[in-house]
């Protein structure tokens, strides 16, 4: 690797090892969960909204957006740093995940039919 690239690199590894800290920390429901929760509430804005584009106009961005955060809190209640992945990667396929479970749900026609 070279040297730039070492110092491009070198921001994304403190961030990993600043959260890596902080998940330790993580309990149902404490101050350390709700902060990281906090901090990624974007995420889930931007995952309801991708997924909205290709949507019918009657679906309700808010149902997708309250499902999104399930999505988010299970992520960060599940997320296992020595995985491999990073926390937002995993986040937003959980979340990318719930959004669907709950398109699922509210679709009246079975998924055998489609």
């Amino acid at each position: 690797m070279s040297t730039s690239a070492a110092t491009i690199d070198a921001p994304k590894q403190a961030k990993a090892r600043d959260f890596s800290k902080r998940y330790k920390k993580v309990r149902p429901g404490n101050a350390a969960e709700a902060q990281i929760v906090e901090e990624y509430l974007p995420l889930v804005k931007t995952v309801v909204v991708r997924l909205a584009m290709s949507l019918p106009p009657h679906v309700d961005i808010e149902d997708l957006y309250s499902s999104g955060l399930v999505g988010l809190l299970n992520a960060v209640r599940n997320f296992d740093p020595k995985g491999g992945s990073s926390f937002e990667s995993y986040a937003r396929v959980r979340i990318r995940g719930a959004v669907y479970d709950e398109l699922r749900r509210l679709d009246w026609v079975p998924r055998s039919v489609h």
